[in-house]
């Protein structure tokens, strides 16, 4: 774990966190119920899972759009008929 962070460090992350989540929530294209963002000083990760190999990089891209998003970890996975641990999967 890194440093403490202050108040506000926190609070901005979480607004962050909120603008990334929204925007992905906003696109009609895009499934994104089963997303996690997380915001650590302008590093947005995104995790969870969704279903079409397009959303993956779609995801990303919307979360690299907003403002203040330094970078993006993309380790959302591509699950496929409810199989999300199979080998196929993967």
């Amino acid at each position: 774990m890194g440093p403490h962070k202050t108040e506000a460090q926190k609070q901005a992350d979480d607004a962050m966190a909120d603008r990334v989540t929204q925007a992905l929530s906003a696109d009609q294209e895009l499934y994104s119920r089963h997303i996690t963002v997380r915001a650590d000083e302008g590093v947005i990760r995104l995790s969870g899972f969704v279903w079409d190999p397009p959303d993956l990089v779609e995801a990303e891209r919307i979360a690299g759009s907003i403002p203040g998003v330094t970078r993006v970890v993309n380790a959302i996975e591509l699950e496929r008929n409810g199989q999300g641990n199979s080998p196929v999967s993967r």
